[in-house]
């Protein structure tokens, strides 16, 4: 027997649970048990939502976010049923869309809320789970035949109304709700709305004052793998093998969608590899990495999992100014929910972008004009100054050394 099972009968004998299909269930005793899933921002909930909707494979997601409530609709091919997620909720999964997704109402539960309101709704049924303080009610009702075999799943947090025409609290919330979203999911597989504006962004060729040599994003999938090479003008690209030839492809982020309207797909994102299928309409990337211009600075590493993305880690490889995007299974979360746990996943992890960035390396070393020029010795560009000439020398021999993998510091903030 379950123990859901066993806290429902419990509450049955004790009077609190009603008899015609709905009851009201205490949390107290839940909450408790979840009190080591406690997200660092409780603002995070939103990002928890968004894992879930990616790992339940929602085909469309809409956000949006005012001082008196958010509201999530998401629509999918399956949903767990309020059950399930009840059950969940008590014991979260090891991992997984209902690990989630409980999690997820559970740190929704934390902020200043006046009520809480999940509903499921088929072709036929609809479920609804409203918590209200520390009690819950399950209820039943009428589906909509319109969504045929689809689910709609519908989030609505209603703050506490402060003092005043809009309290601090409610503009905090508000703030990091939204920031997260656009912070964190620029990347997400699932494109979403919040507040009618999309979450992607790409990758761009260049970051606030930092300049990028090259990028090369790694495609899934497709046997070999696929590049793509940035070329602003700046770049000076210089394109030797006369094998290689151009596609454009459109963004974002770490997913292309093929675009009929090339004048519309920037002009730095430009395909270097066999052609794609004309059928193939999306293209999954399994990582993308870049150089910064002078080759120095931090190695840095950005992991998105379940379409989020998590804090910056610091790698000492080896190879300064490198900066890498990358999806990749088989890795653990700590109790925070982003922090990545450095066991022998990661570590393949880590091995492979090595081989994928020596790879990009040795491209840059042949290909681009002021790089080839330091590495065989010629003449550098006029407009390096000695001191950058010097400091790109140096940069090659370190990366032309042989080094080893260390592991360095998770550091705070997003791409």
């Amino acid at each position: 027997m379950s123990e859901l099972t066993n806290f429902l009968k419990s509450q049955q004998a004790a009077g609190q649970i009603e008899s015609q299909g709905r009851f009201t269930l205490a949390l107290a005793k839940a909450r408790t048990k979840l009190q080591k899933y406690q997200l660092e921002n409780p603002s995070y909930y939103i990002l928890k939502m968004v894992q879930a909707a990616n790992a339940l494979g929602a085909t469309e997601m809409r956000i949006a976010i005012d001082y008196e409530s958010t509201r999530l609709g998401m629509l999918m091919p399956a949903a767990p049923s309020v059950h399930e997620l009840v059950e969940a909720l008590q014991l979260p999964p090891q991992g997984g869309a209902l690990r989630h997704l409980a999690l997820s109402l559970n740190a929704g539960l934390g902020t200043a809320l006046e009520e809480l309101e999940w509903t499921v709704q088929g072709a036929e049924r609809s479920h609804r789970l409203r918590v209200v303080g520390e009690t819950a009610q399950l209820s039943s009702g009428d589906g909509n035949p319109e969504l045929g075999e689809n689910w709609l799943c519908q989030l609505v947090l209603t703050r506490l109304s402060g003092v005043g025409l809009k309290s601090a609290a409610q503009t905090r919330a508000v703030a990091d709700e939204y920031l997260a979203l656009v912070r964190r999911c620029r990347f997400s597989p699932l494109e979403f709305w919040v507040d009618g504006r999309s979450v992607w962004e790409p990758w761009s060729p260049s970051s606030g004052t930092v300049d990028y040599l090259a990028t090369r994003y790694v495609l899934a999938g497709y046997g070999q793998s696929h590049f793509m090479v940035d070329a602003p003008p700046w770049s000076e690209l210089d394109w030797r093998e006369e094998e290689l030839h151009g596609r454009w492809v459109g963004p974002p982020g770490l997913f292309f969608k093929r675009s009929a309207f090339a004048d519309k797909v920037p002009s730095w994102l430009v395909q270097v590899s066999r052609p794609i299928s004309p059928d193939v309409a999306r293209l999954p990337c399994r990582g993308a990495l870049r150089f910064a211009r002078q080759l120095e600075g931090p190695t840095l590493l950005w992991l998105i999992m379940d379409g989020v993305l998590l804090p910056p880690i610091e790698l000492r490889i080896g190879l300064p100014g490198l900066e890498a995007l990358a999806v990749w299974d088989g890795l653990k979360v700590d109790l925070s929910e982003f922090g990545v746990i450095r066991d022998e996943a990661f570590a393949d992890l880590v091995a492979w972008l090595k081989e994928e960035a020596l790879g990009l390396f040795r491209h840059l070393c042949a290909h681009h004009h002021m790089i080839h020029r330091v590495a065989e010795g010629g003449n550098t560009p006029s407009y390096l100054t000695a001191w950058e000439q010097v400091k790109l020398r140096n940069a090659l021999a370190a990366v032309a050394a042989p080094f080893e993998i260390e592991v360095g510091r998770e550091l705070p903030g997003g791409a």
